[in-house]
């Protein structure tokens, strides 16, 4: 319905729109429109994961990066808790 209401426009663009364009980029990365490559990116990826899982002892596969992932959700999750706390930015879902 979107789409409609702004000319057929693909849903990045739409984005762009509401959420400004600082969230365009990625939507694009991640709009699975015209890349299906992507998709084959990902299942290779997946893929790739799951032999490597079943070869592999799995403190060999994530050991070493585990404490930097575990680091990163932990940051994700405070900038959050931030960003909906703070008024330096306004989320329509919140006003």
């Amino acid at each position: 319905m979107l789409s409609l209401r702004h000319n057929g426009r693909s849903i990045s663009e739409i984005v762009g729109i509401y959420l400004g364009p600082g969230m365009k980029l990625p939507m694009r990365l991640f709009d699975g429109t015209g890349n299906l490559w992507n998709l084959w990116v990902y299942i290779g990826i997946i893929t790739a994961y799951y032999i490597l899982s079943t070869l592999l002892p799995i403190d060999k596969m994530i050991g070493k990066p585990y404490p930097v992932f575990g680091m990163a959700m932990l940051l994700m999750g405070l900038g959050f808790v931030f960003a909906c706390l703070s008024a330096i930015t306004l989320i329509p879902v919140f006003l």
